[in-house]
Order: structure tokens, then sequence, then C-alpha cells
């Protein structure tokens, strides 16, 4: 997973950094021709600095887990290759059954542990084998026979024996025999005992690594989605706000930082689940048939997965259409507009809530009809797939008595059509609004 972001982020932190690097040498720029306060500009170029070491080091990571991806497929390092990246993270569920069960599955199921069993089993079978060499041995033996000599009186007879034999060394020892097989039962009773309860706490910290990751990526993901908002209105509003280059490159760095710690934190979620499985003896992909091709292989092994996570072991999750209706309402509260730090704002952008009828979907609001229609361009020439069945219209409108024109995709018949595409286009890193 950390493959996966590296493919989709290595080329917006290049970009990023030459944003950062160009910010740097208008910042120094500043500095010379003191435009600006000393130690603003100054605090500013520090916290720069700052977010560089950050990318930087951040890079270093990505670059280095696709090598690592590489050691695993057992092939060069050197050896490019390209990650197939899924339109969007697959959601993992809560769990649904507490630590205890958990513990009971795994003490059931651990191979160690059913070793430690089955050593006990052989362990008893020698004592009661050192006990039964102990007592005399009988051996009872049987004949007939037959004679073709017809002088004899009886020419047909049957013999039968028992004889005791008793090796007497076998009592001298087979007391050590006897205490040896009960050490070695205790022994692996002990042993058994020390696995299980190592077993357990693997098990209770599996199940804490899973619950607090699971609530870590929420709690990154949400604040990616605030950070994705914030750079929505922030371009929207550079040019009421006054704001300058320097402010735009911060707002965007956190962003792309955002989207990075949510990143980290899912390729930490996705170890932790496989972390809980193994510490609770399941093992989902057993008896997979590893000459069957790579893509039956592929689709083999996301079928189990897929089954085990809708186990009882884990809540049900919503479908696709409660999902994306969550994630609307979320994004867009039914009872308000997107908030904004300047009171015009919401007016410039055309928000209404999205209630029954919001069939539009808006990109941004310039005071240019120009940047409006560069916008346009841009949209279409990137994302032809999505834009082929809509309309696209740059809507003037007059707030406080300027002039914003609205860049909006129309022709969406339902709500829930727009906020797929929304959704569709939020997964290509394009902010967007479901409006009226």
């Amino acid at each position: 997973w950390r493959a996966v972001s590296a493919e989709r982020l290595l080329s917006q932190i290049d970009n990023t950094l030459n944003k950062v690097s160009i910010a740097l040498v208008k910042a120094q720029s500043i500095e010379r021709d003191r435009t600006r306060k000393p130690v603003e500009i100054l605090n500013y170029q520090r916290d720069l600095y700052g977010k560089l070491l950050q990318l930087q080091g951040l890079r270093r990571t990505l670059v280095a887990s696709k090598y690592e991806l590489a050691k695993m497929m057992n092939i060069p390092p050197s050896t490019p290759f390209k990650v197939v990246v899924p339109d969007d993270l697959p959601e993992l569920p809560s769990l649904a059954v507490g630590v205890a069960e958990l513990e009971d599955q795994a003490l059931l199921r651990r191979a160690e542990l059913v070793e430690q069993t089955l050593q006990e089993r052989i362990a008893r079978d020698e004592i009661h084998k050192s006990i039964a060499r102990m007592f005399p041995g009988l051996e009872l033996s049987g004949d007939r026979g037959y004679s073709s000599n017809s002088y004899l009186l009886y020419n047909q007879w049957s013999e039968f024996s028992l004889k005791m034999t008793w090796n007497l060394m076998n009592i001298v020892s087979g007391w050590d025999d006897i205490s040896q097989a009960e050490m070695q039962r205790d022994l692996v009773i002990i042993t058994r005992q020390s696995l299980g309860m190592a077993v357990i706490g693997q098990v209770d910290l599996a199940h804490m690594d899973y619950s607090e990751a699971l609530e870590a990526f929420q709690t990154a993901k949400r604040i990616e989605e605030i950070n994705r908002k914030i750079e929505f209105h922030s371009k929207n509003e550079s040019e009421a706000l006054n704001m300058g280059d320097l402010d735009i490159i911060q707002i965007q760095l956190n962003t792309l930082l955002s989207q990075m710690k949510k990143d980290e934190q899912y390729a930490l979620l996705q170890n932790a689940l496989g972390r809980l499985a193994v510490s609770t003896g399941e093992y989902p992909f057993d008896g997979l048939d590893d000459g069957e091709a790579i893509d039956k292989l592929s689709g083999e092994i996301g079928t189990r997965e897929g089954n085990w996570l809708k186990s009882a072991w884990f809540k049900p999750m919503p479908g696709p259409g409660a999902a994306t209706a969550t994630s609307a309402a979320t994004r867009t509260p039914a009872n308000a507009a997107p908030v904004s730090i300047l009171p015009s704002a919401a007016a410039a952008s055309g928000a209404s809530p999205a209630g029954a009828g919001a069939r539009e979907v808006q990109f941004a609001a310039y005071r240019q009809e120009k940047q409006a229609a560069q916008l346009v361009d841009r949209l279409k020439a990137a994302h032809a797939d999505l834009f082929a069945p809509l309309t696209t219209a740059i809507q003037p409108a007059t707030v406080n008595g300027a002039t914003f024109y609205r860049v909006r995709a129309t022709g969406l018949a339902s709500l829930e059509a727009a906020s797929a595409l929304c959704a569709q286009f939020r997964i290509r890193s394009v902010d967007c609004m479901v409006v009226r």
C-alpha cells in the first residue's frame, strides 16, 4: 500500500518541491526588498524549509517502498514496474467481536498451540508405554500336527504352549523411564501455557492496534477532506483576500501532506489487519493453488479476503449508495452551505443546501471569465471520460456588487448522480461541490 501511495503521489511531490523552491526564491527576494515585515517573512521561510524537509523525507520513504515491494516480488530492485492504483482506498470494517472471543479463537487455532497439544498426547502415551514394559510378557502359541505314518497310534495331534518372559532390568529402569516421561509431559504443559499467554498478549495487542489504526485512518481522512476544502475555497477567494503565491503554496503543501498522511495511516491499518489475522490463527488464503494464472490467483485472493471481511468478526459495511449519501452529507451538510471566512464567498460559489433537486456540480468561482474558461479547458482535457456526457457552463453571478463566474457541470438527472460524479472527481484530486 505504500507503493500504491508512491505511484499516486510522487509526481505531486515533485511538482510541490518545485513550487517550494520557487517560493523560497521569492521569499528571499521579498526579504531583500523589505516589502513585508522581516520577522513575518523569516518565519514563513522557516516554516517553508520545515515543509521542504518533510517532503524530502516522505519522498525517500515512498521511493524506498517500491524497492521493498520489488524485493518481496523477487525481482531486481532496479527493475521498472508500475503498481495499479485503485480508484479509491477500499473501506475496512470495524470489529464486531470482543477481545475475549478472539483469544478463544487463537487458543483453538494457533498452530504452535495445536502442536503442543499433540506433544502432550505423545508424552502421556510414553508414560503408558513405560508402565507396560515393567510387566511380564506372555506368549501364547498353538499348532496342529499330522503324520502319514500309518503305524502310529495317533497320526493327528494338537499342541498348545504358554510362555512367560520377564526382563528384570525393566523393573530397575522402569521407574526412571516413567519419571522422565512425566517430566516431559509437565514440560510440554508448561510450554503450552507459556505460549498461550504469549498468544493472548499478541491477540490483545493486535485488537488494540487495529481499533486504533482504524480510528487514526478515519481522522487522517477527515483532515485531508478539510484541507481539500480549504484549498478549494482559497482558490476561489484568493483575489478577494489578496492572497499571494506564498500563502497558496502553503495551503497546497498542507493538502499534499495530509493526503500522504492518510495513505500512510491506511498502510498501517492494512498491517494491523494482517497482524490480527496471524495472531488469531485465521489464514484465509490457505489452500491457494500457486500454479494458477496471476489473474485467477488475484481474483481468488480478493474473493477470500472479501468473504473474511464479511464474516461475523466484522460489522457490516454500508452499501455503495449509503456510503455515497453519507459522504455527501458529511462534505456538504443539508442545513448549511460550505463555511467561508468571507461573508460573500458562499454567495459567490452559489452553494445551496444539497437537498432534493441539487443537480449541478461546481468546481470553482472566479472574478475573471477568462480564468473560468481556462479551468474548463483544463478539466475537459484531463478528464474527458467524465465530461463526455456532461454539459459545462460558466454562469455569471453578481454578489455584493462584484461579478463572479461559476464553473459548473450540468445535465445531471438527480442528486445521487451529482454526488456520484463529485465523488469521482475527488478521487482524481479535483475539488468540487454539489449545488442546486
